[in-house]
């Protein structure tokens, strides 16, 4: 995911609202639920995934 986009993403999220990220690789699709300096941290289902940046695409 680009810088700006990604910066887009983080601040919706820290803001209330809900973003949707695709894994490249698997093609799961989770919500964002935190983002710090290292990746996103994602719902997926029912369970919590720690994916970097580099591995998602905005839904």
């Amino acid at each position: 995911m680009r810088g700006e986009e990604r910066i887009n993403v983080c601040q919706a999220v820290m803001h209330g609202s809900s973003r949707i990220v695709e894994h490249v690789r698997s093609h799961l699709k989770g919500r964002v639920l935190r983002c710090d300096d290292q990746g996103f941290e994602v719902e997926v289902g029912t369970r919590h995934e720690r994916w970097s940046f580099d591995e998602v695409e905005a839904r």
